[in-house]
């Protein structure tokens, strides 16, 4: 094991997650909010603007491929130390419990505020399987399919005693996304950029987004193994394809979004490289557990609250100030109340079912957090 994976103090990457995810957040409540689709409308929240915070924080939505990265760079950690079945426990729990808790409150707020619900009961099945089909409970639900998908892989890496070739997979996820791109840029170059197709199929074989996940793997092999020259080549091939991609979801040149990934990417490559800035961070660590269910769920509650006390008379910027203390609750209650005791529930089970988790992977990378990989709860 490298000196690097011994210390698994990176403080710097909870905060780029919890920063992304507030990114996203601002995008949502005072940007997108103003478009009658998705989660908004179902929540009867469209239409409220916020002209005033909207040229700050419109290229907040570039906060889902800084997440990307990430679970690249904590993937590549974690498959190095698990058997296959741990693996797939500790994403499992991961994923779903937050995912369940989240999917279950969003649906009662939803029920109770009294907007129509007539499809509620497909968003919530589909919401607790992380179906890569929409529509879901919360619009953010999108991006877990995908990250199903990377998981997949990795485990398949695992299951056939290869997980060496972790760094392949990552070469061969930017090789695929550089194609995808290439292509799409090159059929369409006499139209807009917003013309560029994106499906389902493409994001679930991580032909749009592999790449970020590509980067990340590189990034953690570099900071523990050493910069080589394919490491090197590959991760600029990578930025390459995330600037192509970022300029295909805007449909054009913005130089805001790009500047964003960019500069969460150079805060974590510094928090992985530089030693200074691996060290034990209880705030770092706090912030982070709470990234993952704020992200499941600021969409639901941020845009019930603002539609109905919008509707109410309320100030529009009260409005806003009270939708995101209620989504900051929700979500620290869920990851500091509900989620571990379903994660244990559910450990338990596992373990009465199987074996005990292993010690460093019965709750690695526990959601978000990342600042201390090897704790269990």
């Amino acid at each position: 094991m490298t000196e690097l994976a011994i210390r698994k103090q990176f403080p710097g990457l909870d905060i780029v997650r919890f920063l992304a995810a507030l990114s996203v957040v601002a995008f949502h409540l005072t940007f997108r909010i103003s478009e009658p689709t998705g989660t908004a409308l179902l929540a009867g929240a469209v239409g409220v603007p916020f002209p005033e915070l909207a040229q700050a924080t419109w290229a907040g939505w570039v906060g889902v491929e800084i997440f990307f990265v990430l679970s690249g760079i904590v993937i590549a950690f974690t498959a190095e130390q698990s058997s296959p079945s741990a693996f797939l426990r500790s994403r499992f729990l991961r994923l779903y419990p937050a995912a369940w808790i989240s999917t279950a409150l969003a649906a009662a707020a939803l029920l109770a505020v009294g907007v129509d619900t007539s499809d509620l009961p497909t968003r919530v099945w589909r919401s607790l399987i992380l179906f890569p089909v929409e529509p879901w409970i919360d619009g953010a639900f999108w991006t877990l399919p995908i990250e199903v998908s990377f998981y997949g892989l990795v485990f398949a890496l695992l299951l056939i005693g290869r997980v060496k070739w972790l760094e392949r997979l990552g070469y061969a996820l930017i090789a695929a996304s550089a194609i995808f791109w290439s292509m799409k840029f090159a059929h369409r170059m006499d139209e807009s950029f917003a013309n560029i197709p994106q499906s389902t199929w493409t994001r679930i074989t991580l032909l749009e987004h592999g790449g970020y996940f590509g980067l990340g793997i590189i990034l953690w092999r570099s900071a523990a193994g050493g910069i080589t020259g394919p490491r090197i080549a590959f991760a600029l091939v990578a930025i390459v394809v995330g600037f192509a991609e970022i300029v295909g979801v805007q449909g054009g040149v913005f130089f805001a979004p790009v500047g964003v990934w960019l500069v969460a990417l150079a805060a974590m490559a510094a928090s992985l490289f530089v030693p200074a800035l691996q060290f034990r961070s209880l705030l770092a660590r706090r912030l982070g557990l709470i990234t993952y269910p704020l992200y499941l769920t600021h969409q639901t509650f941020g845009y019930l609250t603002i539609g109905t006390l919008i509707r109410m008379g309320a100030n529009r910027f009260l409005a806003l100030a009270t939708a995101v203390t209620i989504c900051f609750c929700v979500a620290i209650a869920i990851a500091l109340i509900a989620e571990p005791r379903v994660k244990a529930f559910l450990a338990s089970l596992f373990a009465r079912l199987h074996r005990p988790l292993p010690v460093n992977v019965a709750d690695l990378d526990h959601v978000p957090a990342v600042s201390r990989m090897d704790v269990t709860r």
